[in-house]
């Protein structure tokens, strides 16, 4: 088995030009503050605020790495392996999977928590596009994680789930709020499964007759 799952390319577009625009004003902004201390010869605020400019020159290249625009896969799904953003871990290795979906503007908080309660205990369906974090443990023995923001993310998460991954975690997003689902997606998940073994039994064993 392998599935290959994309990044929406025009979202993350706009989420690099997002990146870029804010990071330029804070740094703007830092360097404006830190000018204004060089004329009061007051140093050490100047130092204290050229550091903070270079935080947001630090951050841009997170948020080009964490929204690519190539078009190439994100996550590569195998019987054995995963691949999140170019990070490789065995099934095994991997302690949890969590997956955040942002659903669509709600008019109010109001409207908001409803579409939370009525998200909840259902199955969202396959078209959200969401972030998806692989937690797993690398060959160092420490934790890591693998950040992405994928296209089809609930079937990212199911071929995942089909391959072995055992814990999972499904939160929706809504108005500032967040709520976490309680829906069984491993139910779905196992069924399937249980048939495509018997539709492969069924062919060997039609293999052997032959």
């Amino acid at each position: 088995m392998e599935k290959k799952f994309y990044s929406d390319i025009e979202y993350n577009r706009a989420k690099r030009r997002s990146s870029i625009i804010l990071n330029s004003l804070l740094i703007v902004v830092a360097i404006g503050t830190a000018s204004m201390f060089v004329a009061q010869q007051d140093y050490l605020f100047m130092g204290v605020f050229l550091v903070v400019a270079c935080l947001p020159i630090a951050l841009i290249p997170i948020s080009f790495k964490n929204h690519p625009v190539h078009g190439n896969s994100i996550i590569t799904v195998t019987d054995n392996e995963i691949t999140v953003m170019s990070e490789t871990a065995r099934v095994k290795d991997i302690t949890k999977i969590k997956v955040l979906i942002e659903l669509p503007p709600a008019k109010d908080e109001r409207e908001g928590l409803e579409m939370l309660k009525e998200y909840k205990s259902i199955h969202p369906g396959y078209e959200f596009y969401g972030n998806l974090d692989m937690i797993y443990v690398g060959k160092d023995g420490k934790k890591r994680v693998a950040y992405s923001h994928v296209c089809n993310v609930i079937e990212a998460l199911e071929a995942m789930i089909y391959v072995g991954v055992k814990n999972y975690s499904v939160t929706y997003s809504a108005k500032k709020n967040t709520m976490l689902s309680d829906h069984d997606f491993k139910n779905a998940v196992y069924s399937k499964k249980q048939e495509d073994n018997n539709k492969l039994s069924k062919k060997q064993k039609t293999k052997q007759l032959i």
